[in-house]
C-alpha cells in the first residue's frame, strides 16, 4: 500500500503541473481564436461594405445614386450610360396637383418632368422620368413608393 500512496503522490505531482499548463495553453489559445475571429469579422465586413457601396454607386445600374448624377444638358446616350439602358419612350407621365409649380418648369405644367421628349426607366416600382429638349437634359425625377 505505502508503494501505492508514493505512486499516487508522485504521479499526481507532475500531473497537476501539466494540467495547469494544457489550461493555459487552452486560455492562450481561444484568446487566438477570439482574436483571429474578430479580425476575420471586421474583414468581412469592410469586403461587404466595399461590395455594396461599388454595387449603389456602379456606374451603369438603376440606383437613386446614378439618377442624382443627371445633369441639364446631358445627352440621352450619357444617361442610358449612368443607368444602364435606353429607356423607353413615353407620352404619359405623372403629374403634380394642379397647385404645385416647379421652378423652372412652365406655367402651367403640371407633369413630374417637361420637355418635347420623355424617356422612362422602370426597376420594379422605382422609376426614373427624364425630359429631354432637343436630345438634351430639361428635367428629371426618381419616384419611388412609399410604405
Amino acid at each position: 500500500m505505502t508503494v501505492f500512496r508514493d505512486t499516487t503522490f508522485l504521479a499526481a505531482g507532475p500531473a497537476s503541473e501539466g494540467c495547469r499548463s494544457a489550461a493555459e495553453g487552452l486560455r492562450v489559445a481561444e484568446v487566438q481564436l477570439r482574436r483571429w475571429g474578430c479580425l476575420t469579422a471586421i474583414a468581412l465586413l469592410l469586403i461587404a461594405t466595399g461590395a455594396l457601396t461599388a454595387w449603389v454607386y456602379w456606374q451603369g445600374c438603376f440606383s437613386h445614386a446614378n439618377y442624382t448624377r443627371i445633369r441639364d444638358s446631358m445627352s440621352r446616350e450619357q444617361v442610358a450610360e449612368l443607368l444602364g439602358s435606353s429607356g423607353e419612350e413615353t407620352k404619359s407621365i405623372p403629374c403634380h396637383p394642379s397647385y404645385v409649380q416647379k421652378p423652372g418648369y412652365p406655367p402651367g405644367w403640371t407633369g413630374v418632368v417637361w420637355g418635347d421628349t420623355f424617356i422612362h426607366w422602370q426597376d420594379g416600382s422605382r422609376g426614373v422620368y427624364v425630359g429631354f429638349v432637343e436630345g438634351r437634359v430639361v428635367s428629371k425625377c426618381y419616384l419611388e413608393p412609399s410604405l
